[in-house]
């Protein structure tokens, strides 16, 4: 029986961190997917069972890539679509520039609300004076539809890139709003992508691109199999990934989900993190540091 200064112990707690192998014994090891090897094997008797009580792990993800866009702006009062020759020309065109930057949105709403929040910036500084909420954006989850408002302005939304620009394709437009014979606004290298007239809207036709990740799975292969769903898996817990947060992320685990251990003597433990694909969860630009409470198997009546 294991025993500590001669008392029965029941319960254990294991430390696993990605970056404990200095000696590179495991080269393959990555925060994603690593093996622990104890100098000294783990060794129960009778039934223990194991859960993880909290984990720190590095979010870095990035599902969209920067992309410098140009807002063009004109009074209601100018008909952009009957002579766009002429409303460019207006002394009343005025322009911003905008830059979504490169990083993780979990959703096309936070793409979207990036663009309208980096306008509005550029415009506070430019016209301060001016209404503020002219431009907006939605995202229906539903039918996966985005969507963009025009109210008492026309607006033009561009890009210098000669496609699609990565963040039309990330909201789902897949064509380029533009007239016939319709030439390139004042800055000759862009041409319009989105051509918005005051009080109308246009949406994209087809679903967004974006990756996006939301849990995180956490696996064990010194545990028995778990169901889940029609599948043996060695999973023993989830992990909820926070919205708009990156760095080294810290998480804990109030109600601790225990599973039955598959041996009695463990001298190595690979541990893994995986997206709900089944696929190795993207992580790195740090490590993996996980707690795991083990204990003997409780008895239930």
């Amino acid at each position: 029986m294991d025993h500590a200064f001669g008392r029965v112990v029941n319960s254990k707690l294991v430390i696993l961190e990605s970056n404990w192998d200095v000696q590179q014994i495991y080269k393959e090891n990555e925060p994603n997917s690593f093996v622990t090897k104890f100098f000294d094997p783990l060794v129960f008797d009778g039934s223990w069972e194991v859960a993880i009580s909290e984990i720190s792990y590095p979010l870095y993800l990035q599902n969209y890539s920067k992309t410098d866009l140009l807002v063009l702006e004109w009074p209601k009062t100018i008909d952009v679509l009957k002579d766009p020759n002429a409303a460019l020309r207006s002394v009343d065109l005025a322009e911003y520039d905008v830059s979504i930057p490169s990083g993780y949105y979990s959703s096309p709403q936070k793409l979207g609300d990036r663009l309208i929040s980096e306008f509005l910036a550029d415009k506070q500084i430019r016209k301060p004076k001016e209404s503020q909420k002219e431009l907006f954006f939605e995202y229906n989850f539903k039918t996966a539809r985005s969507t963009f408002v025009a109210k008492d302005r026309n607006y033009a939304i561009t890009s210098s890139d000669p496609e699609l620009s990565p963040f039309f394709q990330a909201l789902g437009f897949t064509e380029i709003h533009t007239r016939a014979g319709q030439t390139a606004p004042p800055r000759s290298h862009v041409k319009y992508l989105l051509l918005l007239e005051h009080n109308t809207s246009r949406t994209a036709p087809s679903p967004p691109k974006l990756t996006t990740y939301h849990m995180m799975k956490i696996y064990l292969d010194c545990i028995e199999d778990t169901i889940v769903g029609n599948t043996l898996t060695h999973e023993l817990a989830t992990v909820t990934i926070p919205d708009g947060q990156e760095g080294q992320i810290y998480a804990s685990f109030g109600n601790l989900n225990y599973v039955p251990l598959n041996k009695s003597k463990i001298e190595t433990i690979k541990m893994e993190c995986r997206d709900t694909e089944g696929q190795l969860f993207p992580l790195y630009g740090g490590h993996v540091h996980a707690s795991f409470h083990f204990r003997r198997c409780q008895l239930t009546l």
